[in-house]
């Protein structure tokens, strides 16, 4: 049922978005059952995110290419590597003293804006929920 629930939204939704955009009827579409499977298991699987499979789903619309053949060639996978994701954070309060000050004097929209920012630095493959539990600790860290 989880699965019927996602197709579907898929194909409502960014599917029918190229199929217009290309005036194109589903029966000409490159990308098939199998294509919408494997994309959903790998959001499923915390591979992808939502938004990286969006831009997976725009190319294997246009090459036919498979998500998992697709994610391998450019490397689109989540980074959820602690150091990697912990830099960026690091960049983006050094980078965004405004936020920061905002933060401090009890913003949490702040917070929100620096996770724009940790996402914009890592190209949108940062893991959310690491980047959101990093930005709280470095910015709790900052209080003291």
């Amino acid at each position: 049922v989880k699965f019927a629930k996602s197709a579907s939204n898929w194909i409502l939704g960014d599917l029918s978005r190229l199929l217009n955009l290309e005036h194109q009827d589903i029966s000409q579409t490159n990308v098939s059952p199998a294509h919408l499977e494997q994309l959903i298991d790998l959001v499923n699987q915390g591979v992808l995110s939502t938004t990286i499979a969006k831009t997976v789903l725009e190319e294997a619309f246009y090459s036919g290419a498979m998500p998992e053949q697709i994610v391998h060639d450019k490397g689109y996978s989540q980074i959820d590597d602690a150091s990697v994701v912990e830099s960026a954070v690091a960049q983006a309060i050094e980078a965004n003293p405004k936020a920061v000050d905002d933060y401090l004097q009890g913003k949490d929209s702040a917070a929100r804006f620096l996770m724009g920012q940790v996402m914009k630095i890592s190209g949108g493959r940062a893991k959310p929920e690491l980047v959101n539990r990093l930005i709280q600790e470095g910015l709790e860290a900052l209080k003291n």
